[in-house]
């Protein structure tokens, strides 16, 4: 047998475990609105974990504070402050270090802005059409959209500005300063915290093997993609896990038909 299930995201009683902080109010990059059905429920691992198997990394929980209202693909374009109009974070820093902020967060969320000296990514059009990005003609209406004091947003933007054409991020440190965000039209949209995907799983060996806590291994038994832990740390590059599961799942398919065999 070779279990394949993918992860346990949208398990909140699972994720809770490792995590007290993921409850419910956090959905899923592959359901955020919470409005459809979604696979990723662990199933695979409580199947295994009856049997014996050993579990690893399952604390390792990959967060994404990007699904809605960023429109850049790249960093150095936009500021993100929160519910009151503040910065709280280097914008341009590790994706797991802006989540673990907005987790700190009052509500989870936070507001991105931009404004029409950007280059925007290539759903920008949809995102406008759809709703999720709004464009306000002044840092008041802007402000005022958002439920934000239009004084306090005007204080963040001009700080932030300031910070630009000296070349200095005296608040957070960044790097990467961009330009300032001073032309209208202003672009911004709502970003909450999502669960992407989990990094933990069952153990396996080089054969994609499941083993047991005594390190034997579970005869018969192997497994590939998501479901295997410890082959990433505490996050992982976009785009790596599709060849993790391609590179497990050739393993797990050519062993388990050489047992089948036997």
């Amino acid at each position: 047998m070779i279990l394949s299930t993918g992860g346990f995201s949208a398990n909140v009683a699972m994720r809770q475990k490792y995590d007290s902080k993921l409850d419910a109010d956090i959905k899923t990059t592959a359901n955020p609105q919470g409005r459809y059905f979604e696979g990723a429920t662990g199933d695979g691992h409580t199947l295994a974990f009856a049997l014996g198997a050993q579990s690893v990394a399952m604390e390792n929980i990959v967060l994404l504070p990007y699904w809605g209202g960023r429109l850049l693909d790249y960093a150095g374009g936009e500021i993100y402050v929160d519910t009151l109009g503040q910065r709280f974070i280097d914008e341009t820093g590790p994706t797991q270090e802006i989540a673990r902020a907005v987790g700190q967060l009052p509500d989870r969320s936070f507001w991105v802005i931009t404004d029409s000296q950007t280059v925007k990514g290539a759903n920008f059009g949809t995102k406008l059409a759809m709703g999720g990005i709004h464009k306000s003609d002044s840092v008041s209406e802007m402000a005022l959209a958002m439920g934000i004091a239009p004084s306090q947003l005007q204080k963040t933007l001009d700080r932030f500005n300031q910070f630009v054409k000296a070349g200095n991020d005296d608040d957070f440190g960044r790097k990467i300063l961009g330009m300032p965000i001073a032309k209208p039209p202003f672009y911004w949209g709502k970003e909450t915290l999502l669960v992407h995907g989990t990094l933990g799983g069952v153990k396996t060996d080089t054969r994609s093997q499941v083993l047991k806590t005594d390190q034997s291994v579970i005869a018969g038994l192997y497994a590939a993609g998501e479901i295997v832990g410890g082959v990433w740390g505490h996050d992982r590059l976009g785009g790596t896990a599709l060849m993790a599961g391609i590179v497990q799942g050739r393993e797990a398919g050519r062993n388990a038909a050489a047992f089948a065999q036997k």
